[in-house]
């Protein structure tokens, strides 16, 4: 992170003294810091396992959403270099919705509601994480694609 403001800032200063026209570097910078934030969060809820049975039917769900935003994270990072657009999140948004129905399933099962308020906001606070992570991937995919773009200009 402290490499990509290093970047970012000589990048500022050459666009600021016209030595190029590159693209606008900080809306990625501050993306990249918020997923970043996002990943943080995520982690943090899953550094202690939930219940067993909340547990067992979100592990094969949440074990998609980490594939799919790995290879999205991953194909992203290519694009930028390779100055292509975006890759596809339809992956991303078919594993968030999966996640999202089975946690639906869980609370209209009553499994949710014997939770204590601790566990039960560790679930809540991991859909939020999600959520939160699903809209920052929209704005980098936004991000990847200015930079394709910026040859054009």
């Amino acid at each position: 992170m402290a490499r990509l403001e290093i970047v970012a800032g000589d990048a500022r200063q050459e666009r600021r003294t016209h030595l190029t026209h590159e693209f606008d570097p900080d809306p990625l910078v501050r993306t990249v810091f918020r997923l970043r934030n996002d990943l943080i969060m995520v982690g943090r809820v899953a550094a202690e396992p939930l219940p067993d049975p909340v547990s067992a039917r979100l592990h094969e769900p949440v074990a998609e959403v980490s594939d799919a935003a790995q290879r999205f994270l991953r194909d992203s990072g290519a694009a930028l270099m390779q100055r292509r657009p975006p890759p596809a999140r339809d992956r991303v948004e078919r594993a968030l919705e999966r996640f999202i129905a089975t946690t639906e399933a869980l609370r209209r099962e009553g499994i949710t509601r014997g939770l204590p308020a601790e566990e039960l906001g560790r679930l809540f606070a991991l859909g939020f994480a999600l959520e939160q992570l699903r809209r920052n991937f929209d704005d980098f995919a936004d991000r990847v694609a200015d930079c394709a773009h910026a040859d054009d200009a």
